[in-house]
């Protein structure tokens, strides 16, 4: 008789064992269909706020503290004015610094950024004045501010030197409209747009393009080139030398003629922002990270529902093996002697093996598959959505992929789980078989 004809008949001849088998593998194929769908859905809004945050970051140096970095270095009338990232008053670097950084396996692009701060007589407070490049513009839309925030007016274009983009809460309390002429720091521009920069990392007040930043920056604060200086000795310090309190006089660095004070960064992943961060920081000594989801390194905000749905399969599986063990042990120990005519009438060890593990695949099949077209219906006409508290319009339906997995899981789990006791029974000798011995 043909091996798939007998195990049809077999699984006819027990219907109630068969149906029992059929359903459990559904209801599980419906379950694990269900909580993969969420999951990969979940994935998928992640991997898009990634895409558009999570390889994204700045760094910047802070100043020094063991020399008086601003008495030596720069000259501002104000105390509280200058290069200020969130209060931290950083160091400046040479943009020249930008070609070797491109060069970093793990970052796909990278610019530098003008960010200080100065008194604003608009509105009688300190204000955040931004400089970028168009060239990082990639960069800038997520850590800065982007073309699509426009709310009035128009983005900077390139070769727009004295023109202003300003905030939008900034620009209601300085009283200024488009087209109209904005003084910053003694300097006429005119005011070409208005955005919604929203709590982006390096957000501004105003917005400029690098090279008019960085002439506004000279007309409040001024690098002392070839400056002398003398380093207060460390607590603990000697004063063998007679001068007590002092080190060698030290030179200030000439300014650079193209300078910034931070890196604004793109990863070619979110898996390799740690790595991007690292090799930027050892050129940029004692360099801070900031960005959009620092509470937890994106590579691992990436892997969580990975590691979920990995999780969920494990355990899936194991229930199918142990179900698929319990039923083949059950229905081995009731057709053990059918078992043994069968291999006393010529069939061989290996081909009892195969029917009994035809039988087990072809329950799971049957399960599986019945589960996955009950999911698909059930996602079709139950409010799932509402059910798991998703608001967004997406279309929430089991991909083909997650179907196909399922249903090649159910059918491999149960060949695996059903293997031992099959091949318990399918390897004894007949006689054994016939006398119903264990």
């Amino acid at each position: 008789m043909d091996l798939q004809r007998y195990v049809r008949r077999e699984m006819r001849r027990r219907p109630g064992r068969t149906l029992g088998v059929v359903v459990g593998y559904a209801v599980a194929a419906v379950a694990i269909i269900s909580m993969l769908t969420f999951l990969t859905y979940e994935q998928g809004q992640l991997s898009q706020v990634l895409a558009a945050t999570g390889t994204r970051f700045m760094l910047f140096t802070p100043a020094p503290k063991s020399i008086p970095y601003r008495d030596v270095f720069l000259d501002t009338v104000r105390q509280d004015e200058g290069l200020f990232v969130r209060d931290v008053e950083t160091s400046y670097f040479g943009t020249d610094l930008m070609g070797a950084l491109r060069n970093i396996a793990s970052v796909r692009a990278i610019t530098p950024y003008l960010l200080y701060r100065l008194h604003d007589p608009h509105t009688g407070r300190l204000i955040n004045v931004g400089g970028f490049e168009l060239d990082g513009l990639d960069v800038v839309r997520v850590t800065c501010c982007d073309p699509e925030d426009v709310t009035d007016g128009q983005f900077l274009a390139a070769g727009d030197i004295g023109k202003v983009m300003l905030d939008a809460q900034y620009a209601e309390d300085a009283k200024v409209k488009v087209g109209e002429t904005y003084t910053l720091s003694g300097l006429s521009f005119t005011v070409a747009g208005i955005v919604d920069s929203q709590d982006r990392p390096a957000r501004a007040d105003v917005y400029l393009l690098r090279q008019d930043a960085q002439r506004v920056l000279a007309s409040i604060m001024r690098i002392k080139p070839g400056t002398k200086l003398k380093l207060e000795v460390p607590e603990g310090g000697s004063c063998a030398d007679g001068k007590c309190g002092t080190q060698p006089a030290a030179t200030a660095p000439p300014p650079p003629a193209d300078l910034a004070n931070v890196i604004l960064v793109r990863a070619v992943s979110p898996q390799a922002v740690a790595e991007a961060s690292k090799e930027i920081k050892k050129r940029m000594p004692v360099a801070v990270q900031s960005g959009v989801l620092q509470e937890l390194p994106s590579a691992e905000v990436f892997d969580l529902p990975e590691r979920s749905i990995w999780a969920l399969f494990a355990v899936v599986a194991l229930a199918s093996m142990l179900l698929a063990w319990s039923v083949q042990n059950t229905a081995v120990a009731e057709r053990r002697r059918e078992l043994g005519l069968l291999k006393a009438w010529g069939w061989t060890s290996d081909r009892v093996l195969g029917l009994l593990l035809a039988e087990s695949t072809w329950r799971a099949f049957l399960g599986g598959a019945i589960g996955c077209a009950a999911a698909v219906l059930l996602f079709t006409v139950a409010p799932m959505k509402s059910l798991a508290g998703i608001t967004t319009q997406a279309v929430l339906m089991p991909s083909a992929l997650v179907l196909g997995a399922v249903l090649g899981a159910t059918v491999l789990t149960a060949a695996l789980g059903s293997f031992i006791g099959a091949a318990y029974a399918a390897y004894r000798l007949p006689a054994a078989l016939l006398r119903d011995e264990a």
